[in-house]
């Protein structure tokens, strides 16, 4: 019996930190409100680029490894890297610094799109 209970202990106590990791809160959790939209040429490009809608992107939130800002949906690592995209597979990847800061940049053929965020709570 002594055997038995000393099994389940220790299969109990193997278990809490997969119980903790599966809640998972990323330090990075959080709102982070928009502080500016720029868009500029890519390289030599003669085109012209389409302004943004607005001049401060959709408000980003992250928790629990997943991020979202208006049409973007992606991840974001324990270390701040941030990858966003949206349904048509544009692609923004940025950092969050550990003052709350994030840039992150999207481009395509003929524009880079500069994302910044600060968060807020």
């Amino acid at each position: 019996m002594r055997g038995m209970i000393r099994v389940v202990c220790v299969t109990a106590m193997l278990g809490w930190p997969i119980a903790a990791a599966a809640q998972g809160t990323n330090a990075f959790d959080g709102i982070y409100r928009g502080v500016s939209l720029t868009v500029e040429k890519s390289g030599g490009a003669v085109a012209r680029c389409p302004a943004p809608s607005s001049p401060t992107p959709p408000t980003l939130i992250i928790a629990n490894g997943t991020a979202r800002a208006g049409p973007f949906e992606g991840i974001i690592t324990p270390q701040g890297a941030l990858r966003l995209k949206t349904e048509r597979a544009f692609v923004v990847e940025g950092q969050v610094d550990s003052q709350g800061s994030v840039e992150a940049q999207g481009s395509g053929t003929l524009c880079v799109w500069n994302y910044v965020w600060q968060k807020s709570r």
